[in-house]
């Protein structure tokens, strides 16, 4: 029996709405843009910093990658995405260019994404080796919206819903990328790093919402949608 797809809240509908008319806009994400970054001082507010810069279509978040990061997709991309894992020099290539205002194919007309509107919980790192108290997990419900223009073809929405886990390592415990120590970075205890972001989601609905039907894939479908290789 197939597994039915999540649906998509209330709040991520009405977004999917703004999103319809904002066509090919380049406008930034509809999430409010009044909200502070928010430090990444602890798990739950790193991985709220994630949600906040994703909503502000900022690569920036990589910046909170180490050195040994990683994304795994979900065991069940049914994309064929599934074992794709890449590290962070692939992920700050997507997030260039998924987030790059013009000039770029495909173009990230709009975009929402939201987590778990409730307070995120963290908790140990169940790993092998990893030592609670610098390494904690924090998984979160997750809503994504989209609105692409492939080239040579009009915008299309992609809407995803499902789980994500961002395994956090403090920073006086991270690996830190290179380039950030040439720029003068280094351990932190009071700093907070994201070591792996796992997949989980899958394709949402929501009936009504707009005319056609939304394409479906994964957040790591969407992604890959920017890779120069796929």
């Amino acid at each position: 029996m197939d597994t039915p797809r999540p649906r998509l809240s209330r709040v991520l509908a009405s977004a999917l709405c703004a999103l319809a008319l904002a066509g090919c806009s380049t406008s930034s994400s509809v999430a409010p843009g009044a909200n502070p970054q928010p430090a990444a001082n602890s798990p739950v507010n790193l991985v709220r910093r994630i949600e906040w810069d994703w909503n502000q279509r900022s690569d920036d978040y990589v910046r909170l990658l180490t050195a040994d990061f990683l994304y795994v997709p979900a065991d069940g991309d049914s994309a064929g995405n599934a074992g794709r894992i890449w590290n962070r020099e692939a992920e700050s290539f997507v997030a260039q260019s998924m987030f790059a205002r013009s000039g770029v194919w495909p173009q990230m007309n709009s975009l929402a994404f939201q987590l778990e509107g409730g307070e995120l919980i963290e908790s140990p790192d169940p790993r092998p080796g990893k030592h609670p108290r610098w390494h904690k997990v924090v998984s979160s419900n997750a809503e994504v919206a989209a609105n692409l223009t492939l080239e040579g073809s009009t915008p299309e929405v992609y809407l995803l819903a499902g789980r994500f886990t961002f395994y956090c390592v403090r920073g006086d415990s991270a690996w830190i990328p290179l380039d950030l120590q040439w720029e003068g970075v280094t351990p932190d205890s009071t700093r907070w790093w994201i070591e792996r972001w796992e997949d989980a989601t899958t394709a949402a609905t929501e009936p009504g919402m707009h005319p056609d039907p939304a394409r479906t894939t994964t957040f790591t479908g969407l992604k890959n949608l920017f890779l120069p290789i796929r």
